[in-house]
């Protein structure tokens, strides 16, 4: 029986399920090419390594922090 994928944010850990099969998370980012997980020295890569998930509400704070750091440069 297939059940329906759990995501979980990388920052703060809070964990939602998609509400039907390959509905996705809406609201949900990956950051391709920064990891959540630091590789290991002598174990294959993983999504782990190559990606981070942010809710929401991560989505938001990370969003507002970069806004900040635009106007710096500004």
């Amino acid at each position: 029986m297939l059940q329906n994928r759990i995501a979980s944010c990388d920052i703060c850990h809070h964990e939602q399920q998609e509400i039907r099969m390959g509905a996705g998370w809406p609201g949900w980012a990956i950051i391709n090419g920064i990891g959540a997980t630091a590789p290991v020295e002598g174990i294959p890569l993983s999504n782990q390594n190559l990606e981070t998930y942010l809710c929401p509400l991560c989505v938001s704070r990370v969003s507002n922090y970069l806004t900040g750091l635009q106007e710096k440069q500004s």
